[in-house]
């Protein structure tokens, strides 16, 4: 029984693996650098064993409830489990806006940069043009 709840977990993971790129995808920018971000990878595999416990637990909800009179309870168990699930979704929500604000700030930061030194460039060429007029009036 543990080999066979073993080899489940490890084919689960490989899946998870094969299906990270599409997940990491939504994170970065189409033209960035391809890099591997652990945090991005984390919160996936945590996200699908979340999701993956709720549909096993609503089956095991429905198949109660179809079979035995006591689904009532096991419905409240459920809600009962489901209200912490919800509430990790809403913290996994928290942390994945963290990270895309990560991104943007470190766009921004580029941005700033190239804009920073168009200034400068900007600001050479004025004082040249004002060096020059001020020549010719001479």
């Amino acid at each position: 029984m543990k080999g066979c709840l073993k080899r489940k977990f490890y084919r689960l993971n490989s899946y998870l693996d094969q299906k990270y790129p599409d997940f990491e995808a939504m994170f970065t920018e189409s033209d960035e650098n391809k890099r591997s971000l652990s945090l991005n990878k984390v919160l996936f595999k945590v996200l699908s064993f979340a999701v993956l416990s709720a549909g096993l637990l609503l089956l095991i909800n429905l198949a109660l409830i179809s079979f035995t009179e006591r689904g009532g309870v096991f419905g409240d168990f459920l809600g009962g489990a489901l209200n912490p699930i919800l509430t990790f979704f809403t913290l996994f929500g928290l942390i994945a806006t963290i990270v895309i604000q990560r991104q943007e700030l470190r766009l921004a930061r580029h941005e700033y940069e190239k804009t920073a030194d168009a200034l400068s460039t900007q600001a050479i060429e004025t004082t040249f043009l004002t060096f020059s007029i001020c020549t010719i009036k001479l």
